[in-house]
């Protein structure tokens, strides 16, 4: 892909960003499709009503570019990107309504069916229900790998104690049914953009009646995290809710070699200043955390910790989908 076709990639992104983000649409990490004389961006859009999206930019061989998006929430970004708002914040006095008109959706984007959706804001889930898993996935050996509410340096979050999202029932991986106490639980975390800073939360699976998993356990997310940290801080997480008993398990699996080696070692290495870089509600759980892996209560339950081999036991079911 020559630089004209990038450097158009990356205005029309950018641009796409500029109108959705305010509105509440968060974007993962772009990636990049090189065809030659076009090139596409596909990007994993999190709405602000959790309804998982994505976008695509394309520019053609004639330099034309065209955004679209696609999933559940096609049609209200639909709207702001060509020149409205799903939000009830009024512009500021003066300031023109931006628009992407210059860059036209595709004819299959235009004509995308449904009326404009309102997007709610999501409820930001808390703690943990008390329960457990069923089968044990197939074992990998021990291994290493990395949002806070901006309150309490817990990595237990303090509101609800189930964990869910108000007014939701809890993700689900595969067939849903309720999880049984004593099995494994999966964690893993999500940090959006390719900014070593950015966006992140982590959450924990167990394996349900069904044969499928569910969704726990969940942080806050937090404005300014790191994934590392974020990975680390999802396995204290777990740890901590074995130790206080609201929760059951023989293992605790995370597909991070480098967070299992900081919990394992009782000791974080990262040159990273989380303090300064990061938002103060997550620098607080890392530095609450970096404390509880030293204590016995940590030894007493490291032991557990395993690694989630992606490659040898296929996808982690903790992992949010946004790659």
């Amino acid at each position: 892909m020559d630089a004209r076709t990038l450097s158009l990639l990356d205005d029309a992104l950018a641009r796409a960003r500029a109108l959705l983000e305010p509105q509440g649409f968060l974007f993962g990490t772009p990636r990049l499709l090189d065809e030659g004389s076009w090139g596409r961006y596909d990007i994993a859009i999190d709405p602000p009503d959790g309804r998982a999206s994505k976008l695509q930019v394309h520019v053609n061989g004639k330099g034309r570019t065209s955004v679209v998006p696609q999933g559940p929430a096609a049609t209200a970004m639909r709207v702001i990107l060509e020149g409205g708002s799903t939000s009830a914040s009024p512009a500021p006095a003066g300031a023109p309504a931006p628009t992407m008109r210059a860059l036209p959706l595709t004819r299959a984007a235009r004509e995308a069916g449904g009326g404009t959706e309102a997007l709610a804001p999501r409820a930001a889930p808390t703690a943990s229900s008390g329960q457990g898993a069923a089968s044990t996935p197939a074992r990998a050996g021990s291994g290493e790998t990395g949002r806070s509410d901006g309150g309490s340096a817990t990595v237990r979050a303090a509101a609800d104690p189930s964990g869910r999202a108000a007014g939701g029932p809890p993700t689900t991986t595969g067939p849903a049914g309720p999880v049984v106490a004593g099995e494994a639980i999966v964690v893993d975390c999500s940090k959006f953009g390719a900014r070593l800073i950015g966006p992140t939360e982590w959450r924990g699976m167990q394996r349900n009646a069904a044969g499928g998993w569910t969704e726990i356990f969940r942080s806050a997310r937090h404005a300014l995290g790191h994934n590392n940290l974020g990975e680390f801080l999802a396995i204290v997480d777990a740890l901590k809710r074995l130790d206080a008993g609201e929760l059951k398990a023989r293992e605790v699996f995370s597909d991070s070699r480098t967070a299992i080696s900081w919990v394992t070692k009782g000791i974080i290495k990262t040159t990273l200043d989380v303090d300064g870089d990061c938002d103060p509600g997550f620098a607080a759980l890392v530095r609450e955390a970096r404390t509880w892996i030293t204590t016995p209560a940590c030894a007493r339950w490291r032991r557990i910790v395993r690694l989630w081999d992606t490659p040898v036991v296929g996808e982690n079911p903790a992992d949010f989908g946004r790659k």
